[in-house]
């Protein structure tokens, strides 16, 4: 199963600095970001396209799609704390430590058409 975020992801620069910046900052940024990830979430259980795993562990695999080569590799997948949070909040996943995600796949498409992210869950055989 899959869904598509489809938005740019903010870097973990960005993150740190709204940390840095104000404690109510940082949670307001990090708010964002799993609401935008939960609208998605909510479009693809809407659609069929999404349900809850129930064989465990399960393989997540997560492409960052990118318009430029811009940001560094690391920047960018930090996002995969916010798209496990989410998918744990939303009651896809019952939880996001080793027990529940056994392999997290990242991988990053540079001049890509538009900035988004598409999330994969394979189930437990």
């Amino acid at each position: 199963m899959k869904f598509i975020i489809p938005t740019k992801m903010p870097s973990l620069n960005q993150v740190n600095n709204a940390n840095r910046s104000h404690y109510f900052v940082g949670a307001k940024l990090k708010r964002e970001i799993e609401d935008i990830i939960g609208w998605a979430i909510k479009d693809a259980v809407g659609k069929r396209e999404l349900w809850a795993v129930t064989k465990y562990p399960c393989i997540v695999n997560v492409t960052f799609y990118e318009k430029n080569r811009k940001r560094d590799l690391d920047n960018i997948m930090s996002n995969n704390k916010f798209i496990l949070d989410a998918l744990q909040q939303f009651n896809i996943l019952k939880g996001d430590g080793q027990k529940y995600v056994g392999e997290l796949n990242n991988k990053v498409v540079s001049k890509a058409a538009d900035w988004f992210v598409e999330v994969e869950i394979l189930e437990n055989e």
